[in-house]
């Protein structure tokens, strides 16, 4: 009887610390998201597209992917390959600043790129979008990009996200049975 007690003691407590883990998982996964502002001042229009999250934890961001107009998608190693992309797709810029952070706290937000065009300039980067892949202190991966937010379980936590799943489903078919 005693082992059977100490048993189910150690059964609720790897659930215990299961659930927990999970909570402490999702409070610290960074949300990002993408914003494009686009500004007409006299006589130039400004055009930014910023990086925000909006969860509790740091982005460790692992990629940027420009996607121009054409489909084509083009890895942003640096800010150098960053900067040859709008150089030769808006030649007649007036001003530019670009950064690709490596990671970016909670609640805080990144200029990716900034330029300035004529007023009666062409923007030839007029629906670019930009794919981002992060990944939170926990191992999770998170991407974003046009379609919206992914996130992608660790592959510690994933097999056992897979297993309660399955499990759940199982319960559910005989509930099911039973009524």
């Amino acid at each position: 009887m005693e082992i059977l007690l100490a048993l189910s003691a150690l059964v609720i407590a790897c659930i215990t610390l299961f659930v927990q883990r999970q909570h402490n998982r999702k409070e610290l996964l960074p949300i990002l998201n993408t914003e494009y502002e686009e500004t007409h001042k006299t006589g130039d229009h400004l055009y930014q597209l910023w990086l925000i999250n909006n969860g509790h934890g740091v982005a460790l961001i692992k990629e940027y992917h420009f996607v121009l107009p054409s489909g084509e998608s083009v890895m942003l190693d640096d800010e150098h390959n960053f900067l040859k992309i709008i150089e030769q797709n808006v030649p007649n810029r007036k001003s530019m600043s670009n950064s690709l952070p490596k990671s970016l706290a909670s609640n805080d937000k990144a200029l990716l790129y900034s330029f300035s065009v004529p007023a009666l300039g062409r923007n030839a980067l007029a629906g670019t979008t930009v794919k981002v892949v992060a990944e939170s202190v926990y191992g999770d991966e998170v991407i974003v990009d046009k379609e919206g937010f992914t996130v992608i379980s660790n592959r510690r936590d994933a097999q056992f996200e897979i297993a309660l799943k399955r499990i759940a489903d199982i319960m559910g078919k005989l509930l099911q049975n039973r009524a």
